[in-house]
């Protein structure tokens, strides 16, 4: 597909040179930070170079490793999907975190309190599914509304909204849900004919993988195909020149806002019905809804290229915890790497002077190839 879109004629060629550069780009911001890292581990390792090599190959060297990547991006394309809504109108709504941790405990609450055989189990996680997604629309939207209609920081009130459900899933496990037979705080068993069905044997990749990969084709269509896709576009890039074509810029802000917050809510749904036996986020909260800034970052909020940066945040955090597993150095040494990727890849500035070069004279090339007779 992406060989079809580069050999595409109606692209110019300075385009399909930049496309191939953004790519070349992030190899070599990835390859820079794992030379920064052997350059570290020749002071701080005993055997730097096995060090880098476990960091690097050890995702890969057995099937469930493998698996370990691929459970790790399924949370991270709904987040990051919900990331790419939030910035195609230029807010900063970072509600995503609250809408996956309370679209994973509204659904198990409502798992345990209905007795099973009541509704079939096809439908009942159908069913969950919109629970989780309205869950998270509700909950993106506040800020959304605050935002558009009081013009309150979108940042602040999503941060706070993010804190007020992680202590509501909190209060909803230990009132509600929690098992007391069990020393860790976590709730009942969710119904085995809910756990979402295993894709590969020995390993817990699930049917969330296809089900995000859906939602990456839908997010990439509303965004291209469709009157909303273009008008939330447009509103994101220049709010004035919307509201002079007759653009509802306020409505289009709150609609993409809560688009994304129901991506949020339905992947918290599917992590835990897909990874969990009980619902159990209060021991260790997961951190998918903030990780997903990251990975639209990384895809330079195109949802297209969400999986790719999902399947590379994963990669990397995997190779961290083989290296901390298999070597002395530890975890947080990994993360330094990690970060250090995110940083170059994320600035627009890394080999913007080259990129600028090279594109300039192929643009000229092509005008010059336009102006030649026949």
């Amino acid at each position: 597909m992406i060989k079809k879109f580069l050999n595409n004629d109606k692209m110019s060629q300075a385009r399909r040179v930049e496309i191939a550069f953004e790519v070349v780009r992030v190899i070599v911001a990835i390859l820079l930070a794992y030379a920064l890292a052997l350059a570290l581990l020749l002071i701080f390792s005993d055997d730097p170079a096995g060090t880098v090599r476990q960091f690097i190959i050890g995702p890969f060297t057995n099937l469930r490793r493998v698996g370990n990547i691929i459970e790790q991006a399924i949370p991270l394309m709904f987040t990051g999907l919900c990331m790419c809504f939030m910035y195609s109108v230029n807010e900063f709504n970072l509600a995503g975190e609250g809408a996956f941790i309370m679209g994973g405990c509204i659904t198990s609450w409502i798992a345990l309190s209905i007795p099973g055989g009541i509704i079939p189990s096809f439908l009942m996680i159908i069913l969950l599914f919109l629970i989780a997604g309205m869950v998270g629309v509700a909950v993106a939207s506040v800020p959304a509304v605050l935002k558009a209609k009081l013009n309150v920081n979108e940042i602040v009130s999503s941060l706070m909204m993010n804190k007020i459900m992680y202590y509501l899933s909190s209060f909803i496990l230990f009132y509600y849900m929690r098992d007391t037979t069990i020393a860790m705080g976590g709730s009942w068993r969710l119904p085995n004919e809910l756990k979402l069905p295993i894709l590969i044997p020995r390993t817990n990749v699930h049917l969330g993988l296809i089900l995000a990969l859906i939602a990456v084709a839908v997010t990439v269509i509303v965004f291209y195909r469709t009157p909303f896709g273009g008008a939330i576009r447009i509103v994101g890039s220049n709010r004035f020149f919307a509201e002079y074509t007759g653009i509802n810029v306020n409505k289009n802000l709150i609609a993409a806002q809560i688009v994304g917050g129901f991506l949020a809510g339905l992947g918290g749904c599917i992590e835990i019905f897909g990874m969990y036996t009980r619902y159990q986020w209060i021991i260790a909260a997961p951190t998918a809804g903030m990780d997903g800034i990251l990975v639209a970052v990384l895809a330079r909020r195109k949802p297209a290229l969400i999986p790719v940066t999902a399947l590379l945040l994963a990669y990397i955090r995997t190779g961290a915890d083989v290296v901390n597993l298999s070597t002395e150095v530890p975890a947080e040494f990994i993360q330094v790497i990690q970060a250090i990727v995110i940083l170059l890849v994320a600035a627009q500035m890394f080999l913007a002077k080259t990129r600028n070069k090279i594109i300039y004279k192929q643009a000229q090339d092509d005008l010059a190839k336009e102006e030649q007779p026949a």
